[in-house]
């Protein structure tokens, strides 16, 4: 097992330092990223042929906390524009092992002549690139073309290295701990770096710091006046940054579109709630209203009634003015139904007021506690019949 592991080690020590063949990676794909691994290996070839500056290698990587992980990098340079002169930009792209559901770690990967050129915000004194398409990233829509892609646009924008004299040493890299792809932010803690000029033991090479020169960007050598590239070849680099900003575009439209229509879709939704409410208040409302003409109708007959009997006792007033009347036979009804009515309910009065007085008297000590109860439940029991008859009687003229 010792010498298994330890050939192990050593045949991965050997891929550390050379350009994976296919088969090679393939089998690192799938042994170091699981079930993602094919995702992993296609997205390098399709890479592969559509950059071929950039080869695949397995090399180490080296978190803030002393961790140092093994994972599948393109290293080599990509293609960027200044002042219509086309230049190699030296870069390297590490895959993490939650690789796709996580953006890669993009360094810049100076020579011995070039710095980081930190001034920018999108790069870091140690050489981590932050840009829009990594934070936005997402493994439905990400993937190693379309990064390569920007990271050309961005580089055309702000040149990520500048050149320095030959002659003076490299200056030491400065580590910062690193959070994450906060865009515009140089200043994060947490999250990996990559440290191009550690010792074979993880010491940190140190030298003075080399003064820059006024360049912002790498110089091609002053004997060479022609562009580095042919005409074909800027065409093609056009053609390609043309493509990934149509690319974008259509990205930024479908996202925005996207956004459109969820928003529609939430109104819709609210405005079909909204109607099925009102429709259900609708039935509600032209319920009450039948059965308010309803009452109105009834209301109308009994004022009707009301009326017509009000005439009846204003011309038998009339006609008995002169005589005298006997209220028993003046207020009556027009049926015997009616009149027994009428007795009911003044006997139930004439209840009620004698109860008012009995208590009255009992407030005042005037009758004693005994003939006051008794009395008391006697016109109660007699009250109840009355009142009994009386919604009887209601119901059946009703």
């Amino acid at each position: 097992l010792r010498q298994k592991s330890t050939r192990r080690r050593s045949f991965f020590r050997a891929l550390t330092v050379m350009t994976l063949s296919d088969s090679e990676l393939s089998g690192i794909a799938h042994s170091a990223y699981g079930r993602e691994g094919s995702l992993v290996y296609r997205q390098i070839v399709a890479c592969r042929s559509e950059f071929a500056t950039l080869d695949p290698m397995f090399e180490s990587h080296f978190y803030n906390d002393g961790r140092v992980e093994r994972m599948l990098c393109l290293k080599g340079t990509v293609k960027m524009f200044h002042k219509n002169q086309a230049y190699n930009a030296p870069v390297k792209i590490f895959l993490p092992r939650s690789y796709p559901n996580s953006p890669p770690y993009v360094y810049i990967d100076p020579t011995s002549s070039m710095r980081v050129n930190d001034k920018y915000p999108q790069y870091r004194s140690d050489g981590l690139v932050m840009c829009e398409y990594l934070d936005r990233w997402n493994r439905m829509n990400s993937h190693l073309v379309g990064l390569v892609n920007m990271l050309s646009i961005v580089f055309s924008e702000h040149s990520p290295v500048y050149q320095v004299v030959a002659s003076q040493p490299p200056p030491p890299q400065q580590t910062h701990p690193v959070q994450g792809f906060n865009f515009g932010s140089n200043q994060s803690y947490g999250q990996p770096r990559y440290q191009p000029n550690m010792g074979p033991y993880g010491q940190q090479r140190l030298s003075p710091q080399p003064p820059r020169t006024p360049s912002p960007y790498v110089q091609p050598p002053k004997q060479q006046e022609k562009p580095i590239y042919s005409a074909d070849e800027e065409a093609q680099m056009q053609a390609i940054i043309l493509h990934s900003l149509k690319t974008r575009a259509v990205e930024l439209v479908t996202e925005k579109f996207l956004e459109e229509t969820l928003a529609r879709d939430k109104i819709m939704k609210d405005l079909t709630t909204e109607m099925d409410t009102l429709a259900v208040s609708a039935t509600t409302i032209a319920d009450m209203l039948e059965k308010l003409n309803a009452d109105i109708h009834m209301t109308k007959g009994h004022r009707d009634d009301l009326v017509r009997m009000k005439a009846d006792s204003e011309k038998s007033l009339a006609d008995r003015a002169m005589e005298s009347v006997d209220w028993d036979e003046a207020v009556r009804g027009r049926t015997p139904l009616e009149s027994q009515l009428i007795k009911l309910v003044a006997e139930d009065c004439a209840m009620k007021d004698t109860l008012d007085k009995l208590n009255d008297l009992y407030e005042k000590e005037v009758i004693e506690l005994e003939p006051f109860l008794k009395t008391v439940r006697k016109i109660a029991r007699d009250q109840f019949r009355v009142r009994m008859l009386v919604n009887k009687t209601r119901r059946i003229l009703a």
